[in-house]
């Protein structure tokens, strides 16, 4: 399933790790990510915990799905401007039973 409307997809993984922080673009709710074609904002939009319902790490994480997808789990884009200042790619552990943001790509 891809929510995505018709002409645009979630990204794969491999995809979302082609990303960077913009230079100087890292804020404490977010950050500019330099994308090819130009630069877009990713919000710490935080997630919603699997089983509780409740939003977590609102303006710490911004985790966004890939469509790279694993046995029970999925890979996940996570956006930290509250430990690490960075992205990568969270791997085996992302319960398919998160809310996390989607951000939709041009196919």
């Amino acid at each position: 399933y891809d929510p995505c409307p018709a002409g645009w997809r979630v990204p794969s993984g491999q995809e979302n790790m082609s990303m960077e922080i913009a230079p100087n673009g890292l804020y404490d709710n977010g950050a500019i990510i330099t994308v090819s074609g130009g630069n877009i904002w990713l919000p710490s939009s935080g997630y919603i915990e699997p089983g509780k319902g409740n939003f977590t790490m609102v303006a710490n994480v911004g985790m966004y799905w890939s469509s790279t997808a694993e046995t029970a789990t999925s890979v996940a884009l996570s956006l930290d401007t509250y430990n690490m200042n960075k992205i990568y790619n969270y791997r085996g552990s992302t319960n398919r039973a998160s809310g996390l943001s989607v951000r939709c790509i041009k196919e």
